[in-house]
């Protein structure tokens, strides 16, 4: 249910009484229910008629948004009553309300029931946005709310209505009404067992007992860091190369300085006639024609 396509005229379901007739019954299934923008699930009473009608729905999830309101109220008979199953959450947003408030007109009438089964879900609004559930009245007595949820954000119970999100059963002039809340919040510390304050006390290690002249054994291990790796065991995917054998000593390899360029003092010619530059001529080089 919502506003119309023009924007001018808010839809809604009905079964009101505006005269003296008695007020209808309604009853839905739906999977997700939606009234936002001023429309109304309506069996109330302007009229004479004693009593407002029933609401019961059965529902996956209710949104009410921007006034969206559910409603058996009456101007001067008893309020009607509204029982909500849901699987999932309800949540109210922007001044929506759930009411059964009798005697709108400050008339007589006792305010209505309200009993909202909501075990699997949770029931949300915003505490500033003054979404109501009210089963209030003006001279007669407040009605009754009983809710069982999972957990309620952003409503408070409240003794009179407030510019608040409040849950009521107030009366202006008479006796008020009760609220019953059962929240099925599970505690995070069931099945927790409980352990002693104080931690036990160490007992000490039994030995052996002595065994007179005897000898003990002694085991000796040298390696690195434990015991070595057996090459007989299996291989597994988590192996790594281990080289058992010792390390050899690296062979030195010194460096060795360049050879110094000495400059040609002359050239001799060899027997094949090849010409070679030297740094110092050699004996036998003035008989075989050396020139400098």
């Amino acid at each position: 249910a919502g506003i119309s396509a023009d924007g001018q005229v808010s839809s809604g379901i009905f079964a009101n009484s505006t005269g003296s007739g008695s007020t209808g019954n309604l009853e839905l299934n739906t999977n997700e229910l939606i009234v936002r923008d001023g429309a109304k699930v309506s069996v109330s009473s302007t009229g004479s008629a004693q009593q407002a009608g029933s609401l019961n729905i059965d529902a996956g999830s209710i949104l009410l948004s921007n006034q969206g309101i559910l409603e058996a109220i009456t101007t001067s008979g008893n309020g009607g009553n509204i029982t909500l199953r849901l699987l999932g959450s309800l949540i109210m947003r922007h001044g929506s309300k759930i009411s059964t408030t009798a005697g709108t007109a400050q008339a007589g009438g006792d305010g209505g029931n309200i009993i909202i089964d909501n075990s699997n879900g949770f029931i949300i609004g915003v505490p500033n946005e003054d979404s109501d559930i009210t089963a209030n009245a003006f001279t007669g007595n407040g009605g009754r709310i009983n809710i069982t949820t999972q957990g309620i954000f952003g409503l408070e119970f409240r003794d009179k209505p407030t510019p608040l999100s409040d849950i009521t059963a107030s009366s202006e002039f008479g006796v008020n009404g009760t609220v019953e809340i059962n929240q099925l919040n599970i505690d995070p510390s069931q099945g927790l067992s409980n352990l002693p304050d104080e931690p036990g006390t160490p007992q000490p290690l039994q030995g052996c007992r002595g065994g007179g002249i005897q000898s003990g054994g002694q085991f000796i291990s040298i390696g690195r860091q434990g015991l070595p790796t057996n090459p007989y065991e299996s291989l597994d995917s988590s192996d790594i190369w281990e080289d058992l054998q010792p390390a050899s000593p690296l062979d030195e390899n010194p460096t060795q300085p360049p050879e110094q360029i000495v400059e040609a003092t002359g050239w001799v010619v060899t027997e094949e006639g090849e010409v070679i530059l030297v740094a110092q001529m050699p004996p036998a080089a003035s008989r075989v024609g050396c020139l400098r």
